[in-house]
This record gives structure tokens, C-alpha cells and sequence, in this order.
């Protein structure tokens, strides 16, 4: 029971910094800012745990989705940081399309670990900032 108390506190922890984080970026003109969540990586053999990993980023997307004011994608893999050419389709595993499709610009990712051991699950969580073509750390925890 104290295993599934912990794991819950720390991707609440996760969730509330990309929240304040990401609610606090104001948009260029009219247009939300877009926040990419990369799948986590999960590393350990757990048989109990075995889709953390894919749980963890699509609660993080769902709890997004709620703020009226971003653009929130899941994906395998983010766009390059500062590409301006070319348009965006939808992302790697996309669950909800997006209302317009874009030039790679500046915009939020969100990445993680998760490490499953018999003892203890460790989740790391990093919210960063692609603006003038540098990708930038907003913040980050580990629980």
C-alpha cells in the first residue's frame, strides 16, 4: 500500500510542476503554446508495472488538456528544437489532433524516467523550453 501512496504523490509532484510551469509561458499573438509529451522511459522488470511508463505520460497529457490555453501532444519522439521550415503533422502516437497544425517553433516538453526496482519506483520528470532555437530548462524532480 505505501508502494502505491508514493507513486501516486510523486506523479502528482510531476504533473503539478508541468502545470505551474506551463501555465505561467505567455503565447506569442493568439496562439497557445505547445507542450509535447514525450513518452517516458521505464527501465526495471516488474511485472506489475510493465505499462508505467505509457500510464505516466498519458495521465501528465490528460491532466494538460484541462488548460484551455495550451496545445498538448503525446509523442515518441519531439520535433527538433528551432526548425522553422516545413509544417507539423500530427505527432507519434497523437491521441487527441491538434486544432492547427504549425512550423516547429518554440514550445514545452515534457520527459521522464521511471526506474522499477523490488524495493522502490523512481520517477524523474523534466519540463524544458525550446525558444530561439535553444532547448532551456524550466524545471525538473525526481521522487
Amino acid at each position: 500500500m505505501r508502494r502505491n501512496n508514493n507513486l501516486a504523490c510523486s506523479l502528482a509532484l510531476v504533473i503539478a510542476l508541468s502545470l505551474a510551469a506551463v501555465g505561467q509561458a505567455p503565447a506569442p499573438g493568439n496562439e497557445p503554446p505547445r507542450v509535447y509529451v514525450v513518452d517516458f522511459n521505464q527501465s526495471g522488470s516488474d511485472p506489475h508495472f510493465t505499462d508505467l511508463a505509457t500510464f505516466t505520460s498519458e495521465l501528465i497529457r490528460l491532466q494538460l488538456l484541462e488548460m484551455p490555453t495550451v496545445e498538448v501532444m503525446r509523442t515518441a519522439t519531439p520535433p527538433p528544437c528551432g526548425e522553422t521550415s516545413g509544417s507539423v503533422g500530427p505527432a507519434d502516437n497523437q491521441i487527441a489532433p491538434t486544432q492547427s497544425m504549425r512550423a516547429p517553433g518554440d514550445f514545452f516538453l515534457i520527459t521522464g524516467s521511471i526506474t522499477v526496482r523490488s524495493t522502490d519506483i523512481k520517477i524523474y520528470g523534466a519540463l524544458q523550453q525550446c525558444k530561439d532555437k535553444k532547448l532551456e530548462p524550466v524545471t525538473s524532480d525526481q521522487a
